[in-house]
């Protein structure tokens, strides 16, 4: 996850704020799974980003103030998020915490012995199964996936498949040969598929 850290501080405990919600632990999942490399920090006074503001080793706290998706969002405490600004309205604060814990859920559900791999592989001119890509997944995938540039991926497990499937990732959808894999299989290996596809670099 990628978010903008702002400078700002929200007083915990005041209320204010436009929709709350809460889930046991979330912050600790939100820690565990943003990527601070990649996020944007508040500028100093020489132009360069301030990357110190949350501490070494960098950990969110109750009261920091972040934008994500053009909300402002902040934990009130270590199990609750305050929508305070909001571009896409109340129900932007749902899917921050829904986009925490699938994101958690993938890191998760990591499987040591699955393979995944891009491949160079033409999509075959029949009928193909589809899964579609649920809105919180395509919000931690989307950046990877680019219009018109399906990501075709090899993927192996000997545990659950007898040989390597291709996979096309076309748009909102991930698309399989019927023939050779059933839904069910491939659900089985689909957070997996996901978090891969999420730390692809861009445009690969």
């Amino acid at each position: 996850m990628i978010v903008t850290v702002l400078n700002q501080k929200y007083r915990c405990g005041c209320g204010k704020g436009i929709h709350k919600v809460g889930h046991p632990g979330l912050l600790d999942y939100f820690n565990n799974i943003v990527e601070w490399d990649k996020c944007i920090w508040p500028e100093k006074e020489d132009g360069t980003m301030d990357t110190t503001i949350l501490g070494d080793p960098k950990k969110l706290e109750p009261g920091n103030c972040i934008v994500w998706s053009g909300n402002v969002l902040v934990f009130d405490d270590p199990d609750n998020v305050v929508l305070i600004v909001s571009e896409t309205g109340p129900l932007s604060v749902e899917r921050f915490k829904k986009a925490i814990l699938d994101e958690f859920e993938f890191c998760s559900s990591l499987i040591p012995e699955i393979k995944i791999e891009s491949v160079n592989e033409k999509k075959p001119e029949k009928e193909l199964g589809q899964i579609k890509i649920g809105y919180t997944k395509w919000q931690i995938i989307k950046d990877k996936v680019i219009d018109k540039t399906p990501i075709t991926i090899k993927v192996e497990y000997q545990d659950l498949l007898v040989f390597p499937i291709i996979l096309w990732v076309d748009g909102k959808v991930i698309e399989y040969d019927k023939d050779i894999l059933d839904e069910e299989t491939l659900e089985e290996l689909i957070n997996p598929i996901y978090f891969w596809i999420s730390n692809l670099t861009v445009g690969a």
